[in-house]
């Protein structure tokens, strides 16, 4: 079904979407495992109509330009020829929801964390996992005059939100996403702790809202993190009392865990995510995952360029 045409041109235009001061064979790496999945998936359905259809590079090129919406896709940007046109919404619609209905955003990330692990740029051995919570339209002036039913409402001190919860999986020595999860706003982040501690992390970095997560273990199916340690912050009520010793400890810590803050800024402020665009969590699970790759690219980028 994948041609190697297809798949070269795959690849060629992912580099030109995500190459935004990164090096080019890493990127390349990254497309080459990635390439066959998507390929696999929609290139027979994009050449059902040649006439009207854009290319598929042409596609994944302005797919990923809109998922990370540094700035408005151009002509220029997208390097069509004078016989190629820019995908219209209603393609682009079409493309995202093969994407979402295969998650591939999750195949992206997992391909991703592989090259990462294998250039050395992942420590392993400790992650840290946090979450933070994504508005929602909570406007009932719609179609069905309804919220969206898949999200839900949670009071974080004194405000309420609605919307969903984002959490991550980040490798505590390098600050890199290696896991995502979504889930509606009201459920507990203790719940996804599971989904996002690797089978080979010894420790595991959480803030306060994670308090009894060294029981998990004994619960069914979880007896894989018997051998994790949980290091829960301390709560600020209870910090100032303890010795001197031991408030140097949870400072240590507390420089760890602000590792994991680093991808919540490059989504929000960077690229613009501070409200959902897609209702249900299906579709926002998928756009969070294209979000926090492009993110561990773009911290990439900045640590060579720091690096000189």
């Amino acid at each position: 079904m994948s041609s190697p045409r297809s798949l070269a041109a795959l690849t060629s235009c992912a580099i030109a979407a995500f190459s935004d001061g990164v090096a080019v064979d890493d990127e390349r790496r990254l497309l080459a495992s990635l390439g066959i999945e998507l390929t696999l998936v929609i290139v027979s359905v994009i050449s059902d109509q040649p006439s009207r259809q854009p290319t598929l590079a042409c596609q994944v090129r302005t797919t990923v330009r809109r998922t990370v919406p540094l700035k408005p896709p151009s002509r220029g940007q997208l390097d069509l020829t004078q016989a190629e046109q820019v995908p219209d919404a209603t393609t682009l619609l079409h493309f995202r929801h093969l994407l979402k209905e295969h998650r591939l955003g999750e195949v992206l990330l997992a391909a991703q964390n592989a090259v990462f692990d294998e250039q050395g740029w992942i420590m392993r051995g400790g992650s840290i996992v946090d979450a933070t919570i994504i508005a929602a339209p909570s406007s009932t002036k719609n179609r069905s005059r309804a919220r969206d039913p898949e999200m839900r409402q949670t009071k974080k001190g004194n405000q309420w939100f609605f919307g969903i919860k984002g959490h991550i999986g980040v490798d505590a020595g390098t600050g890199y996403v290696h896991a995502v999860s979504v889930t509606a706003a009201s459920a507990t982040d203790l719940s996804q702790v599971p989904v996002l501690v690797r089978c080979d992390d010894e420790v595991v970095y959480t803030d306060a809202g994670y308090q009894g997560a060294q029981s998990l273990s004994a619960k069914p199916g979880l007896e894989h993190l018997a051998g994790v340690e949980f290091r829960v912050a301390i709560p600020k009520s209870k910090l100032a009392g303890l010795p001197v010793a031991d408030r140097a400890i949870a400072s240590r810590q507390a420089g760890v865990r602000a590792k994991v803050e680093h991808p919540f800024l490059v989504v929000k402020r960077d690229f613009g995510f501070v409200k959902t665009r897609y209702r249900g969590l299906a579709k926002n699970a998928h756009h969070l995952a294209m979000l926090f790759a492009s993110a561990n690219w773009l911290m990439r980028a900045r640590a060579v360029a720091l690096m000189g």
